[in-house]
Order: C-alpha cells, then sequence, then structure tokens
C-alpha cells in the first residue's frame, strides 16, 4: 500500500474481511484497526508466509499454517479442533471464521485464545469489538497488534497509517484512488433497484447491508454530500428503509 492510495490487490481482500466481519458486529473502526495490521503482515495476502521464516502463515500470520508445535498453534489443527470449516485449502473462510472465534468466545480454553490484554489501554473482546471506548482507527489499531499479533517489530506508525487510510477509504469513501483501483471493488450494496425521484430529487431506500460509502460510490456522490443532504451526524449509522436524497 502506498501513502493516500489503495493498491488494487490489496482493496478486494480487504473488503472481504471488512463485509464479514460488519455482519458479525465489529464497529467499522475496529475493523479498520485490524486491516491496518492485516496490511502490514500479510499485504492482505492469505497465503502469504512469514518473511524471513519463523512460521507465520496467512492474513494474520498465524503460527503456522499445518505444523503443531504448540497447543493447536497449528492453523489448521485449531480450526479442525473448534469445528471451523473443514480443512482442504487456506481460504478465507477458514481464516476469517477463526479470527472471529479468537475475538468473541466467552469460553477459550487455556492456551488457545489469541486476544490478550497488554500493556495498551484496557480494551476486552467484547469492547475492542463495539468500540465501546469510541477510540480512532489508529488507537484500536495499535490495541489489536498489541493484544492479538504482538509481533517482535510493531512497526507501529506504519500499521497506524493503514487503518487511517481503509477507514478513510472504506468508511468515509474521501481518499483519491489511483486509476488501475478505481472499478469494481464495493462494499455489499447489490440490491434490487429502490431509486426514485421526488419533487426533482432523487431518492434511494437503505437496502439490508447497505453502507453510506457504498451508496455514494454507486451514485457519484461522497459519504459528507450525503451527509450534509440528509442530516446525518454518524456516517455509520444508517437503517434499511430509511430514504436518502441522492
Amino acid at each position: 500500500m502506498q501513502s493516500n492510495t489503495i493498491i488494487n490487490s490489496e482493496l478486494p481482500n480487504a473488503l472481504k474481511v471488512y463485509n464479514f466481519l460488519s455482519e458479525n458486529h465489529f464497529d467499522s473502526r475496529s475493523i479498520c484497526g485490524m486491516l491496518g495490521n492485516f496490511t502490514r503482515e500479510s499485504h492482505m495476502d492469505l497465503l502469504e508466509n512469514e518473511i524471513g521464516g519463523g512460521g507465520g502463515y496467512g492474513l494474520a500470520q498465524w503460527t503456522p499454517q499445518e505444523t503443531n508445535y504448540g497447543y493447536f498453534s497449528s492453523l489448521q489443527l485449531y480450526c479442525i479442533h473448534f469445528g471451523i470449516s473443514n480443512w482442504s485449502a487456506p481460504s478465507f473462510n477458514e481464516q476469517l471464521n477463526c479470527l472471529l472465534y479468537q475475538m468473541t468466545s466467552p469460553s477459550l480454553a487455556p492456551g488457545t485464545g489469541q486476544y490478550y490484554i497488554g500493556t495498551e489501554p484496557y480494551c476486552s473482546r467484547f469492547d475492542f469489538q463495539h468500540n465501546t471506548l469510541n477510540l480512532d482507527p489508529a488507537e484500536l489499531d495499535r490495541i489489536f497488534c498489541c493484544n492479538f499479533e504482538r509481533p517482535g517489530v510493531p512497526a507501529m506508525s506504519e500499521r497506524e497509517t493503514y487503518a487511517t487510510l481503509w477507514y478513510e477509504t472504506i468508511v468515509l469513501g474521501n481518499i483519491q484512488k489511483t486509476p488501475e483501483t478505481q472499478p469494481q471493488a464495493q462494499v455489499n450494496h447489490s440490491h434490487p433497484s429502490s431509486d426514485s425521484t421526488t419533487n426533482g430529487n432523487s431518492t434511494y431506500t437503505v437496502q439490508a447491508g447497505d453502507t453510506l460509502w457504498g451508496i455514494a460510490q454507486r451514485f457519484g456522490v461522497t459519504v459528507q454530500d450525503l451527509c450534509n443532504w440528509n442530516n446525518i451526524s454518524n456516517p455509520n449509522l444508517i437503517y434499511p428503509g430509511q430514504v436518502l436524497t441522492v
């Protein structure tokens, strides 16, 4: 990823992660904090092996893909043990469901957990998921890095920059994209047409799974435009059935 741009190869996977975690009730800023770390760890490549060895593998650089050198330390064995799909080949399904289990399960056995309370501001898994402390993506990125990934070389400022950039791109939709990244990648919002025109103004009825960013992309406007036209103070809070001026 380069400053102020989104690389085409990273954006589709980032959106898959964002949509999956959104559907499982993660706050948008928390998700972007995680994306910032994943970008630094694997460049959003679910097949990435740790550069220089060490056993790191996949999106979050779990250790390792197959070899078991600890209590369910293998991503493969972990997924099999906890019934997370049927492992046949590395996929987003296994990795994202493993991530979800590690971040939300209230009763992980000793040695099988991944999220620990570290030295950053206190933030439990629940607090992180729902962003109860109302932190920004960079702060959540730092918490996730220290409490979940715990890398030997944090490269924290780089991670925080990525987290902020993902938030501005996916949630706010106000980053200038390079020509190669303009087309296809979008957050879930493929619904039957619900556009209409009232008193000369175009309107759109929000559907389940919509985001303000996705609607802005569809109509060629900015998220800030939609907020201004519809008196929206929080761009993360829209609901199915809401009629927006577009």
